[in-house]
């Protein structure tokens, strides 16, 4: 699932035309949880 967040961030972070170390982690980790990952243990 890192991955997946990672690619999900450098995809948002493009589209604002921002650098990823710009973008709200709770916005990164909704967008993860909508597709289904389970971040909990």
């Amino acid at each position: 699932m890192m991955g997946q967040a990672v690619g999900i961030a450098a995809a948002l972070a493009a589209a604002k035309k921002v650098d990823v170390r710009e973008l709200e982690p709770a916005e990164v980790r909704a967008i993860v949880l909508a597709r289904g990952a389970q971040l909990d243990v």
